[in-house]
């Protein structure tokens, strides 16, 4: 279930009480809980990191925030949402080869993104600044599959800011998997700062961090086996 918070906070994205999620059979009976009885909430301009050991439920929590994954949640779950914002959401899976288009450089990949603009809106401009803000310049004129993993996950989130209407709720599943630390570092800074000048709310999974990496979110979402959360709060 969708509604309104009920508190007057400008800056709440979404928020969950009571958040369960069941895995059901083929015929509907339960099987197994996921995510049980789980309380939070995503705020506009923060990076938050979904923690957890593996079958702990962080993939899962991820496509309940996206609303992805409404189909299996119990009965007395409640979602709400900002009343004052409207939410446009994002999802950007684990592989980067779900979105980009190999063949293309860096540049012409972002300059393919389906559109919906109006006369005032410079789309060469905007794909510039994200190239930018996303550390992509040196390599606009690359061919996107010979790009490094740190640049390929990079290019990931740049394909989805393209838009006139970029999405304030983007969602990413271990953004850092397969990256050394350096590279690793560079993303989870990008998406920060994505965070702070868009008032985006970006979530994404993430699994063993290291300190430093874990110093640059403002929110830890930390979920045992069973979906249980553990931790939620500052790090």
């Amino acid at each position: 279930m969708t509604d309104n918070y009920g508190y007057n906070n400008n800056e709440l994205a979404i928020a969950w009480t009571n958040l369960g999620f069941v895995q059901k059979s083929l015929f509907g009976k339960r099987v197994k809980t996921i995510l049980d009885s789980l309380n939070g909430q995503i705020n506009f301009h923060t990076l938050t990191a979904l923690m957890g050991p593996s079958g702990a439920g962080k993939t899962t929590l991820l496509k309940c925030v996206n609303m992805r994954s409404n189909s299996n949640l119990t009965a007395d779950t409640q979602m709400f949402v900002n009343k004052y914002t409207d939410l446009r959401t994002c999802f950007i899976m684990q592989s980067s080869d779900e979105h980009i288009l190999k063949g293309l450089t860096v540049s012409l990949c972002d300059d393919f993104e389906p559109l919906d603009i109006n006369g005032n809106f410079d789309h060469n401009l905007n794909v510039r600044r994200i190239l930018s803000e996303l550390l992509l310049e040196d390599c606009a004129d690359t061919c996107v599959q010979t790009c490094s993993g740190g640049e390929q996950k990079r290019l990931t989130v740049g394909l989805e800011l393209v838009q006139q209407n970029k999405p304030n709720l983007m969602c990413i599943d271990e953004p850092t998997s397969g990256l050394d630390s350096n590279a690793a570092e560079l993303v989870i800074q990008c998406l920060r700062e994505l965070s702070e000048r868009h008032r985006m709310a970006i979530v994404t999974s993430i699994h063993q961090p290291n300190s430093l990496l874990l110093s640059m979110f403002d929110q830890l979402y930390v979920l045992s086996k069973g979906g249980h959360c553990v931790f939620a709060g500052r790090p």
